[in-house]
């Protein structure tokens, strides 16, 4: 008879095989798919898109669960594109590749610094230990003086410690779960539903957004508008819905399907690996003419590709023998490789901690904001061994190359032999301080606030645990000759020279390979193990001994909050999680949105991607924290506290990196919306705000500086740049130029920051008696966690002063930008932070940290010496697009907490419409159409060194009024305040024609009949000769399109009215506010 290994042998003959054979062999091993008498691996080579990577999809008897049929299914083109997409990057950053040829975007600067600058330790700067206790103090509402102040009083009332220590327990078993009930969904859709079919919705659904949605050619029908309205089918939460029911249905039913997703941090070092691997066969990266280049670009591709296609498989069979996803596999690192910790410790010498930034972080070990990424750890790819489990959705993709993890074979274990592992060493028996730090962690994944280590009941931070816990076992690491665990049939045809990193998982420490042991385990059958009173599982055996707390969480806690429970993520805290989200987004931006020649870009799945994979997650990540601050004001409130000074203490003593990490997410998304044009920039007449010269027509003058696209680097950090606010279209198609869409613009980042600032989703699991009695407390967003940050970010980007909203820039004596060779600033842009308590101030990265500074106006010096002396304003690019949304999402998800508190910030009444509200404190606008607009004032604040009114409605108003008095001849109002100034200004009508009378404006020229620029005016709009009388004679034949001020106006006006229109779509008016109704 024929037998498998006569078909194997018969198939591996270069010549001379058997027809006969070979007939019969195909006949015998052929299968269809879903043929139920075998297991089956399916390799899809036909590329289809969209398709999944990797399907895992078994037959299994519904009444006893066996397992009838595995059926595990990858699209191999996908390994394809995978592999291409790092080796091109790779080559990019090795110089090999220019940037016309991997992206469509133009003003690229420095980009492989800015990718090589990612791998030291992301996008984010690091921090100092005073910056910390500055921005813990800032977000607490007090000063770091105050704190300091205030700091270790906790300590000296030992029972109130306790009680906080229990609580805090208690705030971290808090869970985020898909399938829990959430009170803010139908107060949300109810407030939705009342504004379909308004002008409210049609003013939403923009061109922008029905490009989006894919319905630029339809007629606007109900139909059409259930998916492209924003308010229906196109509002990202209803999509976030539909999502998380989809990955928990499959969940259920034991199915998988992996999508591919690379987001890499490590590529600039895999990069040198690759290069080292193939050069010996193929030469360097750049040796060689076109066709090497070619063929060692190919060599490591399909290495690459090979070792995906087997990460693919292993997930899937994972799956096959009852593995489910675990996707605290990247973020327990408790649980990383032995590796991990080899790299990080230099095999468990390095035990110092850093106290504060550390300049190459060799002495010391820490959080990456003190501690940065070595040159040992970036060499030999650090990342690769950060997980512990082949069922996670890598968010590197080094860590695709890995295989099993411990977790892995433990679970196995424990479901097919009902054993578990247990710590043999005595020092982690149950009543040790390492056995109660097990004992914590004990299917436990930190809820909405993260995994937080414990050693003897204390919080430590992760990058302790080796100190604590020795991972790696001191005295147990030995140098090993790599080459004597290089595979006998290793092909170096096919994968190149074995190399001791990548391939063969043995990683030197100061130049010499090692290997280290972990701590040794024993087993004990799962029905042995006893669970201990305040344990949340069996997790000691009669002998003392603690059971090992392999971390787990599935698909129902992904994605949603739980901030060490996310899929394609990486990082062991939130500072590390949220920079990795950050430096993925700013570094891949040239990359995922331009088209590149792709048949199936979309600006829908670009833009998704930067809302969905990276900016969603950090808000869901960021918003508990608002959570546990009410729970702590309850706990206050009982006790007979002030909370606003009890909540310093609590919060910096308990909660510090949850607080930075909800500062990084807030800062990051006032960045998007402020985010420039890329390109050259130029300074109008008259203007104090340089704008892009993209948004002229003809020429706009000189270049002061350009706007470089996407991240780029300076001195070996990562710096921001701008992103195109438009979806450009094709110019070099001929006839089809608008039918290619060449990326995907920043216009839907800017769409969605107010919905990711304000939108609450309460899907905590919670039995509390206070969901019964009131469950708003649970109704959190970042507006909750930074209420005076946001008032400030809203109210003065509804307003169109861009000298506010924009990004700075350093700046010499004269005002102009300070530039490079290039044209582009010689150093890192300055972004806005909003939410201190001392006020706004600009941010800017440098020399491996950050500097921070208030400007007072454009040309003042800084308050900090190390800020830039003087800055340059950019034009952030919002305007009325992006202020529709903003108006309407704060509306839509209004912060439930203290809904009326919001609502009476952005009321504006319309006299005549509505019944005057007749409050003493307000502020109103005289519109020159005889329309009177009044909202209340809450005082005022000095914001870059200009004093504004702090209520939303009223700053709204106040620049209407600055707009107001540049544009007509006034007359001062009130001075209500008492500050010496009108609160706003009143239009004077001419005598003789009853119109109001319009300045004359140096800035705008007039066009003589024979084509003369006429600079200094023509007879009846000129220059006044005397100021300071009342004749208005020499400007009142002025009209409004010969004033600059004037026509702003008259587009500006639409924001107070628009801001009436959504109170009243969303049903949120005031009962006086008649004309609503």
């Amino acid at each position: 008879g024929v037998t498998a290994r006569m078909c194997r042998d018969e198939r591996r003959k270069e010549a001379g095989r058997d027809p006969a054979l070979m007939k019969a062999c195909g006949a015998a091993l052929s299968a269809r798919i879903g043929d139920l008498r075998y297991h089956q691996i399916n390799n899809f080579e036909a590329p289809q898109s969209p398709s999944a990577w990797g399907i895992y999809s078994d037959s299994e008897d519904p009444l006893t669960g066996e397992k009838i049929a595995s059926s595990i299914n990858v699209w191999t083109h996908v390994n394809d594109l995978w592999s291409q997409g790092i080796v091109d990057t790779a080559r990019y950053i090795q110089g090999e590749l220019k940037t016309e040829e991997v992206t469509d975007g133009d003003y690229v600067r420095d980009w492989a610094q800015a990718s090589d600058g990612a791998s030291k330790g992301g996008a984010l700067p690091r921090l100092t230990r005073e910056e910390i206790a500055r921005r813990v103090a800032g977000a607490t509402g007090v000063t770091a003086e105050d704190a300091a102040g205030v700091s270790g009083q906790l300590a000296r009332d030992p029972a109130l410690r306790e009680d906080l220590r229990r609580l805090s327990k208690e705030v971290r078993a808090i869970a985020a779960d898909a399938t829990a009930p959430d009170s803010m969904r139908a107060v949300y859709e109810a407030r939705r539903k009342s504004a379909v079919g308004t002008e409210l919705e049609a003013e939403l659904t923009t061109k922008a957004i029905q490009q989006l949605t894919g319905v630029e050619a339809l007629p606007l029908t109900d139909e059409v508008m259930r998916f492209a309205s924003p308010l229906r089918g196109a509002n990202p939460s209803v999509q976030r819905e539909l999502r998380n029911l989809k990955e928990v249905a499959l969940a259920e039913r034991g199915a998988c399907v992996m999508h591919e997703a690379p987001a890499p941090l490590a590529t600039a070092n895999l990069a040198d690996i690759l290069e080292e691997k193939f050069a010996s066969k193929h030469g360097r990266f750049g040796e060689g003419d076109a066709a090497q280049k070619l063929r060692r670009a190919e060599a490591m591709r399909r290495y690459l590709a090979q070792r995906a296609h087997y990460a693919v498989v292993l997930h899937e069979m994972g799956h096959s023998v009852g593995l489910r996803h675990n996707f605290v596999s990247s973020s327990d690192a408790w649980g990383y490789r032995p590796q991990y910790w080899q790299l990080r410790t230099d095999n468990g010498r390095v035990k110092a901690p850093c106290e504060t930034l550390s300049e190459d972080g060799e002495a010391c070990v820490g959080p990456r904001y003190y501690d940065p990424v070595t040159e040992d750890e970036r060499k030999n790819l650090i990342w690769m061994f950060m997980h512990s489990s082949t069922m996670d959705y890598a968010g590197e993709p080094t860590q695709d190359l890995i295989g099993l993890g411990a977790y892995d074979f433990a679970a196995a274990r424990m479901f097919y032999g009902d054993v578990v592992s247990v710590h043999a060493d005595p020092s982690y028996e149950a009543a040790t301080p390492r056995g109660k730090g097990m004992l914590a962690k004990i299917d436990d994944f930190g809820g909405i606030l993260g995994i937080q280590p414990e050693y003897d009941d204390e919080d430590i931070h992760y990058s302790d645990l080796q100190n604590k816990y020795e991972l790696i076992r001191p005295g147990s690491c030995v140098e090993v000759d790599p080459s004597a665990y290089r595979p006998a049939d290793w092909d170096e045809e096919q994968g190149g020279a074995w190399h001791p990193v990548l391939d063969g998982h043995i990683v030197p420490v100061d130049g010499k390979y090692t290997r280290c042991r972990q701590q040794k385990v024993d087993y004990v059958s799962w029905r042995a193990l006893e669970t201990p009173k305040g344990v949340k599982g069996p997790s000691v055996d009669p002998a003392g001994r603690t059971r090992v707390p392999y971390g787990f969480a599935s698909d129902r806690w992904a994605d949603l909050g739980n901030l060490s429970v996310y899929r394609h993520d990486s990082g062991a805290d939130a500072y590390e999680l949220f920079n990795f989200f950050i430096t993925q987004q700013e570094v891949n931006h040239i990359f995922d949105n331009y088209r590149r020649d792709r048949q199936a870009f979309s600006v829908r799945a670009a833009s998704e991607r930067t809302l969905n994979r990276y900016n969603a997650k950090m808000r869901d990540g960021a918003k508990g924290l608002g959570l546990v601050a009410n729970i702590y004001r309850e706990f206050a409130l009982d006790r007979g506290y002030d909370f606003d000074t009890f909540w310093v203490h609590v919060a910096g003593g308990l909660f510090q990196q949850n607080i930075l990490a909800a500062g990084i997410a807030f800062d990051h998304f006032a960045l998007q919306m402020a985010r420039p044009q890329p390109g050259e920039h130029f300074l109008p007449k008259g203007d104090t705000v340089l704008r892009s010269s993209s948004d002229v027509f003809g020429d706009p003058g000189d270049t002061v500086v350009v706007v470089p696209n996407g991240a780029t680097g300076y001195f070996g950090d990562v710096a921001f740049g701008g992103k195109p606010l438009e979806n450009a279209l094709a110019e070099d198609k001929g006839e089809y130029d608008s039918s290619y869409t060449m990326n995907a613009g920043s216009y839907y980042d800017k769409a969605w920051v107010a919905m990711l600032m304000t939108e609450s989703v309460d899907n905590f699991v919670s039995d509390s008696r206070h969901d019964f009695l009131d469950a708003r407390y649970r109704a959190v967003s970042l507006a909750d966690v930074f209420p005076e940050g946001y008032r400030r970010w809203l109210a003065n980007n509804l307003t169109g002063d861009d000298a506010i909203k924009g990004v700075r820039v350093e700046a010499d004596d004269r005002g102009r930008p300070v530039r490079d060779a290039s044209g582009y600033p010689a150093s890192a842009l300055g972004w806005t932070s909003w939410w201190s308590e001392a006020g706004p101030e600009s941010c800017f990265p440098g020399a491996g940290s950050i500097v921070c500074s208030a400007y007072g106006a454009v040309d003042s010096a800084p308050w900090n010496p190390r800020a830039p002396a003087k800055v340059a304003v950019l034009d952030p690019q919002i305007g009325w697009e992006q202020q529709k949304f903003l108006i309407a999402w704060t509306l839509l998800y209004l912060p439930e907490n203290q809904k009326q508190r919001w609502l009476d910030m952005m009321h504006i009444w319309e006299t005549g419409a509505d019944t005057d509200p007749a409050f003493p404190n307000r502020i109103e606008l005289h519109h020159p159409s005889g329309k009177v607009f009044v909202a209340k004032a809450y005082g005022t604040e000095t914001i870059f060194g200009k004093v504004v009114q702090k209520g939303i409605g009223a700053r709204v108003l106040e620049h209407a009024n600055e707009l107001l008095a540049k544009a007509y001849v006034t007359e001062p109002g009130p001075d209500l305040d008492g500050d010496g100034e009108a609160d706003w200004h009143k239009v004077k009508l001419s005598p003789e024609s009853g119109q109001p009378i319009v300045r004359w404006d140096p800035t705008v020229a007039a066009i003589a009949p024979d084509g003369e620029v006429l600079r200094d005016g023509v007879p009846g709009c000129e220059e006044d000769s005397d100021a300071d009388d009342d004749d208005f004679s020499d400007f009142y034949r002025c009209t409004c399109s010969s004033n600059r001020a004037c026509v702003a106006l008259e587009g500006y006006v639409s924001v107070p009215v628009f801001i009436r229109q959504a109170l009243s779509a969303f049903k949120l008016g005031d009962p006086t506010m008649r004309g609503l109704h």
